[in-house]
């Protein structure tokens, strides 16, 4: 059902492997400027959004309820409560979601995608469908490109070639 979002999602999944391959964990919480998300909240949000799939999809989520305040809609970097995990433990969070929204999304039925989005999360989707599309595409794809521009700020090269 779901294919296509599968194989760019698993894409990105790299690409957010690669983006953080060389980080320190005391870069992990370093703005560059004002407004700029550190990578630190940009991985923890993008685990409590995979939590959010997971949950639409009717599966368990992973992370504990303080990452979801920590790092979920309207939550602001720095203004974290959990000890900050380091990068290793933080990426395999990162990963661990990647994996288990991947094997529950790859069993959505027709059925879910086309019901309602009915979530109040981004009612302009239309469907379920809709939504797990998004999370599985451009909402990850836009948050690591802010991680990607992150590490410019920094001085670091790019990831890919």
């Amino acid at each position: 059902m779901f294919d296509r979002e599968l194989r760019l999602y698993e894409f990105l999944g790299g690409y957010g492997a690669l983006l953080t391959a060389d980080l320190s964990d005391d870069q992990l919480t370093v703005q560059p400027s004002p407004g700029v998300n550190p990578p630190l909240w940009i991985l923890g949000h993008l685990c409590v959004v995979a939590d959010g799939g997971l949950k639409l999809l009717g599966a368990p989520r992973l992370r504990p309820l303080t990452w979801h305040r920590d790092f979920g809609r309207g939550s602001e970097p720095g203004r974290h409560q959990i000890a900050t995990p380091g990068r290793a433990d933080l990426v395999a969070a990162y990963q661990e979601g990647h994996g288990a929204l991947t094997r529950a999304a790859a069993a959505a039925t027709a059925e879910f995608a086309n019901a309602p989005n009915q979530t109040g999360i981004l009612p302009q989707l239309g469907t379920l469908g809709d939504l797990l599309a998004h999370v599985l595409t451009t909402h990850e794809a836009m948050h690591l490109g802010q991680l990607s521009a992150w590490r410019r700020q920094m001085g670091l090269t790019g990831v890919l070639a």
